[in-house]
């Protein structure tokens, strides 16, 4: 937590410099200087439509922009979403099952759903996510999202993190067909507790149906001393349905 209080501190301060006549930076940097990007950027994201699903009757593009393009007058929509499920393995956790389900209503926002469960031995543990999702970039090659929700991790005491405030970043690529590439790095914390989980997937598509494979790292700190309490690592693969 300290780590983030400390970025948004960095950025104030280089805000409030940016506005002095005096400041060594050559721009402004204040809220009209910024407007016009932070809208372009979503009515960018607001105007984008979908193909049925990525690779959809072997056309390449995934994200649409131009209303001259015959699939987007004809066959695109204006949301998506998908559905999975997956079998989990990590080090430290044991086996389990990952359920995850994620819709946008609407070109540039939209919800998730994530439960994950492991077990080892007589532990288990319970990773909770649910919240909205923003798409800040949208193209076919290169997509970021940033998340806002609630997380909760119960069960392993030492990697339990309770509720907490819930904040991700995924970048998602459907680089040539048939394959699809995700990076998400999520934070969930609280004031005893934080936890960082990474992972890197890979998907190969038949049609709508997405199989893929990642690797998941995750660890929880104490807030207030930045102690590590637990680290844990591991694979999933599964089955992914996009509509």
């Amino acid at each position: 937590m300290k780590r983030i209080f400390i970025f948004l501190i960095l950025f104030s301060q280089t805000s409030i410099f940016a506005k002095n006549s005096n400041s060594k930076y050559p721009i402004d940097l204040d809220s009209s200087f910024l407007t016009p990007y932070l809208t372009g950027i979503i009515l960018h994201s607001a105007t984008a439509r979908f193909m049925p699903y990525p690779y959809f009757d072997g056309y390449d593009k995934y994200i649409l922009h131009q209303s001259s393009n015959l699939y987007f007058d004809e066959v695109s929509k204006k949301y998506r979403g998908s559905f999975s499920i997956s079998g989990q393995y990590q080090k430290e956790l044991g086996y389990g099952t990952g359920v995850e389900f994620e819709f946008q209503p609407v070109p540039f926002f939209g919800i998730f759903l994530e439960q994950t469960v492991l077990k080892k031995n007589s532990e288990s543990v319970t990773n909770l996510k649910a919240g909205g999702k923003l798409a800040l970039l949208q193209y076919t090659k290169f997509s970021l999202y940033g998340d806002i929700g609630w997380g909760n991790i119960s069960g392993d005491t030492s990697l339990s993190v309770g509720n907490g405030l819930l904040l991700a970043a995924l970048i998602r690529s459907y680089p040539f067909r048939p394959f699809s590439l995700e990076w998400k790095n999520t934070f969930c914390f609280n004031p005893q507790k934080e936890c960082w989980e990474s992972y890197f997937g890979l998907g190969v598509f038949l049609n709508r149906t997405e199989f893929f494979s990642t690797y998941k790292y995750l660890r929880t700190i104490n807030s207030k001393t930045d102690d590590l309490l637990k680290k844990s690592h591991g694979i999933s693969s599964g089955i992914r349905v996009h509509f």
